[in-house]
């Protein structure tokens, strides 16, 4: 039951920032009659209808560009990430595409690259 609440509350709290539009609409629905008698900027010119929608749609602009803002800012801290590295060790290069020496007999080549491992770990000589 804890974990399920703990979840649902976490989830929340993580879109909270996806919500802010929606909470500047119902904000602007519960008080309709407040902004469109107090806060509208056309509340002297009654034919025009406006009924706080100027309102409304400055608290959008305004929410939209405070999340631009946090977004530009939370993506220039985040830190670079290098996912691969374009040099090759110099004692490397030398093994890595070394012909193996022609074999006697012509229908067996083995291998077409030499290990050069092969060359340092053998069964010792008699």
């Amino acid at each position: 039951m804890y974990r399920r609440v703990l979840a649902l509350l976490l989830l929340v709290v993580l879109n909270v920032s996806l919500f802010s539009k929606w909470g500047v609409v119902a904000y602007y629905h519960v008080n309709k009659a407040y902004i469109a008698r107090v806060l509208c900027e056309n509340r002297d010119q009654p034919q025009l209808h406006c009924d706080g929608q100027c309102y409304l749609a400055k608290k959008l602009q305004a929410a939209e560009e405070q999340e631009r803002k946090s977004t530009a800012e939370r993506l220039e801290k985040l830190p670079e990430l290098v996912l691969y590295c374009a040099e090759v060790l110099p004692c490397f290069t030398s093994y890595l595409l070394l012909p193996q020496k022609q074999s006697a007999t012509p229908h067996y080549q083995g291998s077409l690259f030499r290990s050069p491992i092969a060359d340092i770990f053998h069964p010792p000589r008699a």
